[in-house]
């Protein structure tokens, strides 16, 4: 039976089935439907102070998140009308009033929707300083503004930077409250006015957006003028800088598009507006792609609009002097990591060794546990489904202790991105390609990847059959090796390999006086009895050994290390190894050695090349299955040299007609570059 989940804070649906042989998970996020609404009214630099030419900025949220357009008046507590204001752009828009000593306002504000609602303004404040600011003919055009009764202090200080580079620091007085800062010396993207006390303590904030004209010159070439299907396309990109000529190298990406298949929508998220807009910014900007489309003046006055909504800002002057309480639940991450807790005898805890070890990543790491049992291994760089083997050991070298991994704490995701009630354009085509592509690659069948399936199969199975040791291993046996050694037991097997003696249920490796360590899919399970403090002399496995347990016919391989290969097992390894995985579904009983654990914590995902199809002979292209792509190319890592130039390889699908190609990264020299055409 499906469980179901509804939530009143973000409206959406868990569907989850609990079968075992049924797999389903997913979240149906609902659309609201109320035509409710509120309006946050923001004045700029903070606060609203009483004082001429104040401006206000406010912006509209419908209850499904995204802006609704209103209009309405401002009125102050004898009820009289002081403006009249609408929205100009996703809700927002700005108005001026100017406040004296003992205003309240309140807006009557009217939705789209003829909802009409009231709203109270911020206070006005008889008290303060603040920064407002003006971005105009190319010039940042700023001014510090007071109260009736507030008096400048002597030493204050206009800061202004971009992304955290420092690009204006001026001092302020009464006489130089007022100025301007050439927009030739800011790079683009948001630059924070930032106007400071004597102790660079901020005071207010005012962000302004520079956008220069962008100087990425693009020139696209294809080798004819039209392609017939399944045809070759050599695709010649050259870049330059349209200030000076010179070439642009970097890294790029580009993608190509079928036109009739996939809808480009314009205005959405792109490499200009994430780097240089909303990564900046707190909240869901609506069609952020919109502000880049033109560098017209309505354009810079909406953005000017984010940049007093979003950007939006007040400090608490009062507090500012206090240290912040800072809890901080989570080391900083400068790499993957491993921790948990190592335990000695009735819990104690105690300073331990701690080893991690990878082999098939030539990963090998020591670090000792705090006083309390904690232990943290990072700085770490390995693809997901890596085995380590983490070992630890008492002060004195013992194995008498028990190690405890911290599971992986994965973040609960939150669907921040509001839900729209307008109906999907172009769904009905794309679908139906999907549809006829997934019927004619064969369905649940999946019979165009039989060739794929066997040959991975055969890499599986072989990489089943090692260990993660395999790379440091002396000697190694498989499963068709040890069918025709025929033997009943392990230590029949073991008695038919160079270099292993064998008498009766006593096994060493050639040249050691001590038994080898026992590990059976990468988990140690014999150690010598001196492991945990007995006689020295003393030979055998604890508790017994594990080989007799193992049936032969159930190991995919057995390997054995010797010498300086074994010594990642400890002092325990001094008499070598054996090493023994079992063929999938066998499994063993018996307890692992203590101070011992295999794991596999998630790491990195892999990448995966994009599927790129070549019809280079006759029968490829007269291949029988449609060619339905809707993404043409893409490819993540282009490297644009030197020279500015790179040249493109695909082949065109059974549709060919219009493509679409975007190229969007950075140039070397750190430009955020973005290119989109019809091919």
């Amino acid at each position: 039976m499906p469980e179901f989940k509804t939530s009143d804070i973000q409206r959406r649906i868990d569907v989850r089935f609990d079968d075992k042989q049924y797999t389903y998970d997913r979240t149906f996020f609902i659309p609201n439907f109320s035509k409710d609404f509120h309006v946050d009214f923001l004045p700029e630099g903070g606060e609203l102070l009483n004082t001429t030419n104040q401006i206000v900025a406010f912006k509209a949220l419908g209850s499904d998140g995204f802006s609704k357009e209103i209009t309405g008046v401002i009125l102050n507590q004898t009820g009289d009308t002081i403006s009249i204001f609408g929205s100009e752009y996703r809700g927002m828009g700005a108005v001026s009033i100017s406040p004296q000593t003992g205003d309240k306002f309140h807006a009557i504000v009217t939705s789209s929707d003829n909802v009409t609602k009231q709203f109270e303004l911020p206070e006005v404040k008889n008290d303060g300083i603040k920064l407002a600011a003006v971005h105009y003919k190319g010039y940042i055009r700023y001014q510090v503004q007071k109260s009736e009764n507030t008096v400048l202090p002597d030493t204050l200080y206009l800061l202004a930077h971009t992304r955290g580079e420092l690009r204006v620091l001026t001092r302020i007085t009464e006489q130089n409250s007022i100025g301007k800062i050439s927009d030739k010396t800011l790079k683009n993207g948001i630059t924070h006015l930032m106007l400071l006390n004597s102790k660079g303590m901020p005071i207010s904030e005012r962000l302004v957006f520079i956008k220069h004209p962008p100087t990425d010159k693009w020139e696209i070439i294809t080798d004819k003028k039209e392609y017939g299907k399944r045809e070759k396309v050599k695709l010649n990109i050259a870049v330059t800088n349209s200030i000076d000529g010179m070439p642009l190298p970097g890294e790029y990406s580009i993608s190509i598009t079928d036109n009739n298949l996939v809808k480009n929508d314009s205005l959405a998220d792109n490499i200009c507006s994430n780097i240089l807009l909303t990564s900046d910014l707190k909240g869901y900007i609506e069609a952020p792609g919109s502000y880049f489309k033109d560098n017209s003046g309505k354009t810079e006055r909406y953005l000017d609009f984010v940049m007093l909504t979003h950007g939006w800002k007040r400090f608490k002057v009062k507090d500012i002097n206090k240290l912040p309480d800072i809890n901080v639940q989570y080391p900083v991450e400068q790499g993957l990591y491993i921790s948990g807790t190592v335990k000695g005898l009735f819990g104690k805890k105690n300073k331990a060794p701690i080893i991690a070890l990878a082999p098939t990543q030539n990963i090998l790491q020591m670090t000792e546990t705090n006083p309390e049992g904690r232990f943290m291994i990072d700085n770490l760089l390995f693809p997901d489904s890596t085995t380590f083997v983490i070992q630890a050991r008492t002060k004195k070298g013992f194995a008498t202790v028990d190690i405890t991994i911290d599971s992986t704490a994965i973040p609960k995701t939150v669907h921040k991105i509001p839900f729209s009630n307008d109906s999907v354009q172009y769904m009905d085509d794309y679908l139906a390609n999907v549809r006829d592509k997934y019927y004619n690659e064969g369905g649940m069948r999946v019979i165009n990847l039989k060739e794929i399936v066997v040959k991975g199969h055969k890499i599986s199975q072989e990489n089943e059959n090692k260990s993660i040791y395999s790379s440091v291993m002396n000697y190694s046996i498989d499963s068709e090796d040890i069918e025709r050694t025929n033997a009943n037991s392990v230590y029949d097997l073991l008695g038919t390999i160079p270099g292993v003696q064998r008498s009766g249920n006593q096994i060493r490796i050639r040249g050691n006086n001590r038994p080898p360590v026992v590990v059976v899919d990468d988990v140690m399970y014999d150690a010598p009895i001196d492991e945990i403090g007995q006689n020295e002399n003393s030979f055998g496995p604890i508790g017994g050994s594990i080989l007799e347990s193992i049936v032969v016919s159930d190991i995919a391989s057995l390997e054995i290390m010797k010498g300086s290969n074994a010594s990642i097992f400890g002092s325990a390894g001094s008499g070598g190894a054996i090493i023994i995985t079992l063929k999938k579904g066998a499994e063993v009983k018996g307890a692992p050695s203590p101070g011992l654990i295999t794991i596999r914590p998630l790491g990195y995902t892999q990448d995966v090349q994009f599927y790129n199809p070549k019809y280079e002979t006759p029968e490829e292209k007269q291949e029988s299955t449609p060619d339905l792509r809707s993404t043409i190319y893409w490819n993540p890592f282009v490297t644009i040299g030197a020279d500015g130039k790179q040249e493109i390889e695909f082949y065109t699908s059974d549709n060919p007609g219009s493509y679409h190609i975007v190229i969007e990264g950075i140039s070397a020299d750190g430009r955020v570059c973005r290119y989109v055409k019809d091919l």
